[in-house]
């Protein structure tokens, strides 16, 4: 489907202008983009195929892509804010209740909407959701790592410096750069499982518009609400998809269906962070079969 049958639409809250593009018909299904920091091109295009069924509504959190954040403080990029630009989505698109599907760190977001606002939401899938508590996030950190050699875990560490001090400095054209080599150098070597699936998805990987101060100051506030302790108020239809040889450890499928009982777990073998570009057509068998 041509990427023009996009509509762009634009929705006012008290600190900014949302950003968002529809498309298809058929129920509504929000897609949430990881980082944070990342816009949603990248879940939109991946997820074309399923606006045959959907309305699908491909949603630029604040401070990412088309929603522009001008104040960009640990006030306007609180967790909680995200959580309520998805309940003015909701109110402004009139729906009785929101289908999400996250990645990554847009799973998290996901899971936190329905916690908070059970009652408004309906299905929920998330896709290689990030980690849940500061356990799991060390975990996660770790396994990106697995299989560095002495000269990796230097280079690595190296390269981290530097994007740490362009960050101080307010030179994010400089941090874009370096993490633009950080992901397809490095991460991507653990997070993506096969030769091909990586390839891919490094050729067309792009930092231009990646958001550090969205990624650092949003993930500090989420990591301290607790959020793991939170799940247990999700009624909404849940589905926790993970690749086994995910960076992420799948430890946190059975962590999230601890507080989730009825979380539907599916897990996809010789598939990493990225299952649309590494088992596609076993990915979205799952998916849509929730879904429908």
């Amino acid at each position: 489907m041509p990427e023009n049958l996009w509509e762009e639409h634009r929705l006012k809250v008290a600190d900014l202008e949302l950003g968002f593009s529809v498309c298809g018909s058929g129920e509504v299904l929000v897609l949430l983009s990881g980082g944070p920091g990342d816009p949603c091109d990248y879940l939109r295009d991946a997820h074309q195929n399923l606006t045959t069924g959907f309305t699908c509504v491909a949603f630029d959190q604040r401070g990412t892509g088309k929603s522009k954040l001008e104040l960009q403080n640990t006030v306007t990029l609180n967790a909680m804010k995200f959580v309520d630009d998805l309940e003015a989505l909701r109110q402004h698109l009139k729906l009785e209740k929101l289908n999400l599907l996250g990645h990554s760190w847009g799973a998290n977001l996901a899971m936190l909407y329905a916690a908070v606002h059970p009652t408004r939401t309906g299905k929920v899938a998330a896709i290689a959701s990030g980690p849940i508590n500061p356990l799991m996030r060390a975990v996660a950190g770790s396994n990106v790592k697995r299989a560095f050699s002495s000269e990796d875990i230097s280079d690595f560490a190296a390269l981290r410096e530097q994007q740490q001090k362009a960050f101080e400095s307010g030179n994010l054209e400089q941090f874009r750069a370096l993490h633009l080599e950080s992901t397809t150098r490095f991460w991507a070597r653990n997070a993506i499982f096969s030769n091909y699936a990586r390839a891919k998805f490094n050729a067309g990987f792009n930092a231009d518009d990646f958001n550090p101060v969205v990624n650092r100051v949003t993930w500090q506030s989420y990591s301290s609400l607790g959020h793991d302790k939170m799940l247990s108020n999700i009624s909404a239809d849940l589905l926790v998809l993970y690749g086994f040889q995910d960076f992420g450890s799948i430890t946190q499928a059975y962590l999230i269906r601890e507080e989730v009982p009825h979380a539907k777990l599916e897990f996809i073998n010789d598939c990493g962070h990225v299952p649309w570009l590494e088992q596609a057509e076993t990915y979205y068998d799952v998916l849509t079969k929730f879904l429908n």
